[in-house]
């Protein structure tokens, strides 16, 4: 048997990846071990669990294959440095520590990080790990790709086709020209966080007034964006400020929409969400033009389609009504982290030559539910160490009759069972549950479970046999991809009078007979749910549907704001206790909050916890704080007591032998040598209140570690303003007379801004790291 890891890592959803023989074994993000959103570290423990669930260790595996090519995205990251100098030096000064101390060393991170693995290194291309990710795992023989993100190394859209086990990119749209980009600069304008708060943005656009989008929308065309029929277009980077500063726009981009950015968690104005409809409207044309071009040229009826502007649902519903393709492929983690099952399943398929079969109906992600599982054993050793009440059914049945008696008493349900899914949707299996009639659920389960945004929609889970009966949906959608229209039968005529009303003044306004899933233009984000995938939640929606004639219910992902979805009983009853749910169903174990022994956990530092972290960004683009010193663990404290006394006392007898000009001798220590207490008693003083009493001398370690960082951030600036100003800005005058590629503004005379998509390279190009 052949086992391949594949591994994305160092940008935002690190991931893991285990393809056995061709088969998908597992696959999950490092957020879900970690607990912090959307981590970018290497995944440690997603690849150990990896391991763990196909049964072997490093040394059984054949190859790890890093999902894009970090030397060649090194190059481009210099190469647009060199294009802007002399500006861009605070943005040159965070990225470089970064790249010299841990990206340029992947191959060395990666054996780390997997115990000590000495096997093969592989790394494809990012969007070649897309394209895998799309075409290997679809249900297709062959299909038209089309990739679109923010950028991998250079590329940041790229157009082919597969066929069988193999599959070719031939056109891309180069960086710094983004469709990814350019929903991210709204989305930074306009308050949230990028990398993370664009479905939020998504979701605000239904809000906006039509004529105002439009106006938007205009100028957005007319000013930031050139799009052509084919779908490829360019970027007047005058707009943007992301290739060489700190954040995503720039001041003439303030000034073209009339203010500055929004601050974060500063009330969200009607222009925001104007702003979003106008960014939805030009997102969705040039995707449908992407899609059409790709159909013309190719030939193909289907199309399969990753990257992270894959998500964009609304757009994705477009596409599958009016691109005209017949069948349609979306990767349920179309981001950075189904970066690491293609480049598995491209190594398997395309690079070693093995055989891909397929049946044209079945996708080969099942149900996208690759991710940690426990048993019932482990499930009730949980709670019973939580001190939990729990009802158990032995039968699977009788829980499910339970959990549909408490949906139609309007009550909230979180449903924890089987395997995680892997990818950003919740898709039954790590889900809080409620009835989709319920006037009142959706804002029940935004302010009091999930503590977000108000305006935020709730998506439905359906039974696939049944969603005509509901939505205006072509074909099946197991992975909540699609969007579509709840059936005009079941929309409600709305009051005389609400026909001016705009923004949030939507939301109280009756929708529709499933009210808590239609969104306030009457669209719903669609899971279909059959019994091949998700055989329980089949049932279940099959018994509510049974005891009530609906077939939908509010299916939202199992976490709070800010939180990952949760990954064990233990999170999960956490999340349970400190939110809103009235019940747990984990397991073959039922929980009613009611039962519950006063809550173990502190509600508000738990929840508050998930909100900060979201809250707060280190700039905007969406980095990551480093950790604060002030509230370091006790036994890192307690480190810094014992080499700090360590410090003093070797700082202390070199100073004494220095001021005495004694000769290093046992005879001259013996006589006349006088100890240095006046350097070892404040050393001793500071490690025996680092031991003893770590808490209160967290302000001690937390002065001393500023003041190294301090030291250590003025030290690291001079040196990399050396390499910046003298080496690279003269390097950068004369790239951009005669050799720059860097393009900044769009060129009316081109017919396309479609490139090729260099020659198919040979399978040794992939041991190398460009």
């Amino acid at each position: 048997m052949t086992h391949i890891l594949g591994i994305s890592a160092f940008y935002h959803d690190s991931a893991a990846a285990l393809v056995r023989d061709g088969e998908v074994i597992a696959a999950t993000q490092e957020e879900r071990f970690t607990r912090v959103k959307h981590d970018d570290s290497f995944p440690r423990h997603a690849a150990a669990f990896c391991l763990e669930a196909g049964g072997i260790g490093p040394e059984r595996l054949d190859a790890v294959v890093f999902y894009e090519k970090p030397l060649t995205k090194f190059h481009r990251l210099l190469e647009t440095y060199a294009a802007y100098a002399p500006a861009g030096f605070p943005s040159f000064r965070r990225a470089m520590p970064l790249w010299l101390g841990q990206k340029l060393f992947i191959p060395r991170a990666l054996r780390t990080g997997l115990g000590g693995y000495d096997g093969p290194l592989l790394f494809t291309g990012h969007h070649e790990s897309h394209a895998a990710s799309a075409f290997l795992a679809s249900p297709f023989r062959r299909a038209a790709i089309l990739t679109v993100d923010g950028v991998g190394e250079w590329s940041t859209a790229a157009m082919g086709r597969g066929e069988g086990n193999r599959l070719r990119l031939e056109r891309h749209i180069r960086f710094p020209h983004s469709l990814g980009l350019l929903y991210s600069a709204f989305t930074y304008y306009t308050g949230f966080r990028v990398n993370s708060g664009e479905y939020k943005v998504m979701g605000l656009a239904p809000y906006g007034d039509p004529d105002a989008a439009a106006h938007y929308a205009a100028l957005t065309r007319d000013h930031l964006l050139d799009l052509r029929d084919d779908g490829s277009f360019r970027l007047d980077m005058r707009y943007f400020n992301y290739c060489q500063g700190l954040t995503m726009t720039g001041e003439r981009f303030h000034r073209l929409f009339g203010g500055a950015p929004r601050p974060p968690e500063a009330r969200i104005r009607q222009k925001d969400m104007d702003l979003a409809a106008a960014l939805q409207i030009v997102t969705e044309e040039a995707m449908l033009r992407l899609a059409r071009f790709v159909r013309r040229e190719t030939g193909e009826r289907c199309l399969c389609m990753a990257g992270g502007v894959a998500l964009n649902c609304v757009g994705n519903g477009r596409l599958v009504r009016e691109s005209g393709f017949e069948r349609l492929f979306f990767q349920p983690a179309a981001g950075d982290a189904g970066g690491a099952l293609g480049a598995a399943l491209f190594a398997w398929h395309q690079l070693l030559g093995n055989p891909r079969e397929t049946d044209e109906t079945h996708d080969r992600m099942q149900g996208a539910l690759l991710g940690p599982a426990f048993s019932d054993a482990e499930v009730a050793e949980s709670l019973r160490s939580a001190g939990a009440v729990a009802e158990r059914h032995d039968e699977r049945g009788t829980l499910l009759e339970r959990v549909v008696d408490l949906l139609c008493a309007g009550q909230v349900v979180g449903f924890f069972q089987g395997r995680m899914e892997f990818g950003p949707r919740a898709l039954g299996a790590r889900s809080i549950l409620g009835d989709a009639r319920h006037p009142q659920m959706q804002s029940t389960m935004n302010l009091k479970i999930k503590f977000r945004e108000s305006f935020r929609p709730f998506a439905p889970i359906v039974l696939e046999e049944c969603a005509g009966e509901y939505f205006d949906l072509p074909c099946a959608s197991p992975y909540m991809l699609r969007v579509g229209q709840v059936q005009a039968g079941r929309r409600l005529q709305p009051p005389p009078g609400s026909e001016s009303l705009w923004g949030i003044e939507r939301l109280n306004l009756p929708r529709s007979d499933i009210p808590a899933v239609t969104h306030v233009d009457g669209s719903a984000r669609i899971q279909t749910v059959d019994g091949q995938r998700n055989p329980l939640l089949h049932s279940l929606l099959e018994r509510f549907r049974a005891r009530t004639g609906c077939a939908v219910l509010v299916n939202t992902s199992f976490n709070v704001r800010g939180e990952p979805i949760v990954c064990t009983p233990r999170e999960a009853y956490r999340c349970f206790m400190s939110t809103g749910m009235d019940a747990l169903a984990i397991g073959n174990h039922l929980l009613l909050k009611e039962r519950q022994p006063p809550a173990t956990v502190d509600d508000s530092s738990y929840v508050d916890g998930f909100r900060r972290a979201d809250d707060t960004a280190a700039d905007g683009r969406g980095g990551a704080a480093e950790g604060s010193p002030w509230r370091a663990p006790a036994r890192e404290v307690r480190v810094f007591g014992l080499i700090f006394l360590a410090g003093m006392m070797v700082l202390g007898l070199v100073a004494e032998w220095r001021r005495q000009q004694m000769p290093l001798s046992l005879a001259a220590f013996a006589d006349g040598w006088r100890w240095p207490w006046r350097w070892w008693l404040p050393g001793a003083a500071v490690a025996a209140s680092c031991l003893l009493a770590p808490r209160r001398a967290r302000p001690l370690y937390g002065a001393w570690t500023c003041l190294g960082r301090a030291i250590g951030w003025m030290v690291q600036s001079l040196a990399l303003g050396v390499v910046f100003f003298g080496l690279l800005t003269p390097l950068g005058l004369l790239y951009r007379r005669w050799c720059g590629v860097i393009t900044r503004r769009p060129d009316r005379r081109r017919a396309t801004y479609w490139e090729p998509m260099p020659p198919e390279r040979p399978t040794e190009d992939y041991y190398r790291l460009y």
